[in-house]
């Protein structure tokens, strides 16, 4: 469906979404499990109610339908684009009922390093289910997110989708920092550790990290460098460092 000035201008393209959706789904060889329609900025200047479309297109080809909110203009807000984009993706889970020993990581697109010492801590205090979102490889495993009993938040970008999921299936959720210094890390999951009433035993990862930290100290003494373009740090805390 291509579209022109007069069809944003005048919202002909509004009518379009739907027959959109369903060249794309007769196109197809297999049915998807559902439908996210993406919109930017004009529809947030035309004040869409994409809601409406979306439950449109969910009636005519029974088919869960979702909006994703990608407006630029809302980056410096308090919900930036990516915040929505997050809890438009949660949001298609349903009320089920909640396994003690099962709970999600929240917070990025792609799954943790497999060798990550965060699953054998939470695996210690007695969690047997832990799910990621990247990790989902077919739309049952997505559903059985909202089996958690809880959700562990590690990117603020995905809060606002957790305070969703506590509002919508009474799902909590735990929030950790991103911090870079051994000890504050040290001690963030002393705090896990109590929230979850276990202790997390993380002396084996911080007593290597810390021998790793002096083995490339003694070896490139005060040289300082910094890894990407982008880090999304506190500045006080990398300064101190």
């Amino acid at each position: 469906q291509l579209l022109d000035d007069t069809d944003i201008v005048t919202g002909r393209h509004l009518m379009k979404i739907s027959d959109a959706c369903g060249e794309i789904l007769e196109s197809l060889e297999k049915r998807p499990s559902a439908i996210m329609i993406c919109i930017t900025c004009v529809d947030a200047l035309l004040g869409t109610d994409m809601e409406r479309i979306c439950r449109k297109v969910t009636d005519k080809y029974s088919i869960p339908c979702v909006a994703c909110y990608m407006y630029a203009l809302t980056r410096e807000k308090r919900l930036s684009p990516m915040a929505y984009v997050r809890t438009s993706v949660y949001s298609l889970l349903e009320k089920q009922k909640r396994e003690s020993k099962d709970m999600n990581i929240m917070g990025f697109f792609s799954p943790l390093n497999t060798n990550c010492e965060i699953y054998d801590l939470l695996k210690s205090a007695g969690i047997v289910n832990i799910r990621e979102l990247a990790r989902c490889e077919k739309f049952d495993d997505y559903k059985d997110l909202s089996k958690a009993n809880f959700n562990l938040v590690l990117n603020p970008e995905s809060r606002h989708a957790a305070q969703d999921m506590q509002k919508r299936l009474n799902i909590p959720f735990i929030e950790m920092l991103r911090l870079y210094q051994p000890d504050k890390i040290h001690n963030q999951y002393r705090l896990l550790g109590d929230a979850l009433g276990k202790k997390l035993d993380d002396s084996e990862y911080f007593e290597e990290t810390k021998k790793t930290i002096a083995k490339f100290k003694n070896k490139y003494g005060k040289l300082k460098f910094a890894v990407g373009e982008i880090l999304n740090g506190d500045a006080i805390e990398i300064a101190h460092m």
